[in-house]
């Protein structure tokens, strides 16, 4: 798995490990999550994630599962 250069390892969470050189600030622009509403889900509606937004939050499992 390559990282981003502003992306976050998700075993070390660290911009500088895995062989990357130092990164300066980032920002941050969140597009956010679209919910659209499924009667038919458990939850009551679906979420529609960008790619980026879907790459977030295999990271955060990754990191879980780790523990």
């Amino acid at each position: 798995m390559k990282l981003r250069r502003n992306e976050v390892c998700p075993v070390h969470r660290s911009f500088f490990c895995c062989g990357r050189e130092s990164v300066g600030k980032t920002r941050h622009v969140r597009v956010g999550i679209q919910r659209i509403e499924d009667p038919h889900h458990p939850r009551g509606y679906r979420e529609l994630r960008s790619r980026a937004e879907m790459r977030k939050l295999l990271n955060r499992k990754i990191v879980e599962q780790a523990k």
